[in-house]
């Protein structure tokens, strides 16, 4: 029996046993989530699984057209919708009657003692880094009211990092005391975190690791109830099941993000909602995690209108707290940092190694490879750097070979533009430089004039002639070997 999808003109019946005529790509970020993915396509084979490992590297894959689906939450729709993705939310998860949104909290033990004003130095659990309820909003409210001072001109990171002794915040630097509570080496926003989510952040408290979690308000168990209470904005504490009157926000639920297609979307759909009644999208139970693919608390899901995007379905106030945890854009210095007596000028540099932040970084790219190519006129990297690590090359690139991953054998983070790569990010290509000998570090370059540099190495955009391209890149960015993102002048 040929299988026939159901569209908005025609109504069909969809039967289970032959290929579809089309597909729908999910996006999982872990092996569990893959699993339960798997058995949905055995349900549905309208659905197909792609795995990455973070909800970032999903937000690539479904602008490149790799992936067609995720659902993320409130701070990473946020992400989802800027340029150069252009995501807009689909879909929205429902958690009962006229419940299209849930409560950010933050939950701690009853015989704890301090309330919200007391906050300072001690151990907090997160979600992971930009989530809603476990960092937007907490630190959102804290730098609001005042207990967390910061500047703007910094990181907020480093601001949190100062005001609560050791953390657990997925998806920050590997090395920083954010991360210090975490159980994975690398502090990956992702279940290689046991720390990880609403779940692992719980856990995290639950263990006497951290002494307070931010999470959302369905997330402790009723057997565990009694053991835990809510720390309300007005300095008092109540009971877990008080989220209404005691709570740090109310958030609009998770949702499914995808390209801005209609028939796209009305595919996915339809998809799903032809499987509810074979298949349960809201039970993790027997897969390894909870909360996969979709909140196991979700009871229904509610089509959004076409013409949805990710600042109308997050509303005014969360933006305006997610926008106020940006730093306000300050100068600062690119420099090459190398060790002493290895490198004295410019032309030394020819035939070294190289260690960056990452391709299409502003200090460890982009400035560093447009003072190359003004110097050289080629837009072949590899010719003057043979060998080197930046994260977001390609695997098979020369600029991957000296990145290591996480540290394991044969493992598949080597090159990742995340903090699954040790040698990512700023911090990441020092340790590069400091960890194997005789590498040059083009973490950045002092003294650059950033417009000379971005304008010469536009003309390898231009020309399509770079070496080092990156992966999972969205095919509205400018090309460079192979799609690349043009960023702009920031941190």
């Amino acid at each position: 029996m040929k299988y026939i999808l159901l569209s908005a003109l025609f109504g069909c019946l969809a039967t289970a046993f032959a290929a579809p005529a089309e597909t729908v790509k999910w996006c999982v970020t872990s092996e569990a989530e893959l699993r339960k993915c798997a058995a949905l396509k055995q349900r549905a084979p309208v659905f197909t699984c792609v795995l990455r490992t973070s909800a970032d590297l999903c937000i690539q894959a479904i602008a490149a057209g790799e992936a067609d689906s995720i659902t993320l939450d409130g701070g990473e729709i946020y992400r989802a919708g800027l340029q150069p993705y252009d995501l807009q939310p689909i879909i929205s998860e429902n958690y009962g009657p006229d419940s299209s949104c849930y409560y950010a909290v933050a939950v701690v033990k009853k015989d704890s003692g301090f309330n919200i004003n007391e906050l300072q130095g001690k151990k907090s659990c997160h979600t992971g880094l930009g989530k809603t309820a476990g960092w937007v909003v907490p630190i959102g409210t804290l730098v609001a009211m005042g207990h967390i001072q910061w500047n703007r001109t910094q990181p907020v990171e480093e601001a949190v990092s100062n005001f609560f002794s050791e953390s657990c915040v997925p998806g920050a630097d590997a090395a920083s005391k954010l991360c210090k509570l975490c159980k994975s080496p690398t502090c990956s926003k992702s279940a290689l975190e046991p720390y990880y989510g609403y779940d692992g952040a719980f856990k995290c408290l639950q263990d006497g690791v951290g002494e307070v979690a931010f999470v959302k308000h369905l997330t402790v168990t009723v057997s565990e109830k009694p053991k835990y209470e809510l720390l309300c904005r007005d300095g008092t504490r109540a009971p877990v099941d008080s989220y209404k009157t005691c709570h740090l926000a109310r958030v609009p639920a998770h949702a499914v993000v995808s390209r801005r297609n209609p028939v796209l979307a009305q595919l996915i759909y339809t998809s799903l909602n032809n499987t509810i009644n074979g298949f349960n999208l809201f039970n993790s139970t027997g897969y390894g995690a909870a909360d996969l693919m979709f909140k196991d608390s979700t009871k229904r899901l509610v089509k959004l209108p076409d013409s949805s995007n990710s600042f109308l379905y997050l509303g005014a106030e969360l933006i305006s707290t997610i926008r106020s945890l940006t730093p306000v854009q300050a100068n600062y210095y690119a420099v090459a940092v190398v060790k002493k007596g290895t490198v004295a000028t410019w032309d030394d540099l020819k035939g070294k190694r190289s260690c960056h932040t990452g391709v299409d970084k502003t200090a460890g790219w982009n400035i560093p490879m447009g003072l190359i190519h003004n110097r050289t006129g080629s837009c072949d990297f590899s010719k003057f750097f043979p060998s080197g690590c930046a994260p977001g090359s390609n695997l098979n690139s020369t600029f991957c070979q000296q990145c290591v991953g996480n540290g394991a054998v044969g493992n598949d983070a080597k090159c990742r533009p995340s903090t699954d790569e040790l040698y990512y990010g700023y911090t990441g290509a020092f340790r590069c430089l400091q960890e194997i000998p005789m590498h040059t570090s083009a973490n950045a370059f002092l003294g650059t004039d950033y417009v000379t540099a971005i304008k010469s190495l536009r003309q390898c955009v231009d020309t399509a002639s770079a070496v080092g391209p990156l992966r999972n890149r969205p095919p509205l960015a400018s090309r460079f070997g192979t799609n690349v993102k043009w960023s702009r002048p920031a941190r």
